[in-house]
């Protein structure tokens, strides 16, 4: 499923097949990532972006989804509905930007 944002983003299913892309941007903004994000850390070759993704979109966690965020067809982070409790109509979210991409959007 691709979800058009405005004419310039969009969010399109990630997947294992996007772990250089997501090994790239964390390099690229590791300093910054590592501020706030517990798992940058653990995110350091292809394999380990590969884990990253498995861990995220086999979750198990009711109506967990995970994006890729596209900005001018360039993939510049990633975007997630970690979880939705029907019960209470609570959701929690999350996303990270690359520092490169945020820099580009700003201007």
């Amino acid at each position: 499923m691709k979800l058009s944002i405005t004419e310039n983003i969009e969010l399109l299913p990630l997947e294992v097949t996007d772990s250089l892309n997501i090994l790239d941007l964390v390099e690229s903004s590791r300093a910054q990532l590592g501020k706030y994000l517990y798992w940058v850390d653990g995110v350091r070759d292809e394999i380990s972006a590969y884990k990253y993704i498995v861990e995220r979109i086999n979750s198990g966690l009711s109506g967990s989804r995970w994006f890729k965020i596209q900005f001018n067809e360039q993939v510049c982070g990633v975007f997630g509905i970690k979880s939705i409790s029907v019960g209470s109509g609570i959701a929690e979210v999350g996303y990270w930007l690359s520092h490169v991409v945020r820099m580009a959007m700003a201007l």
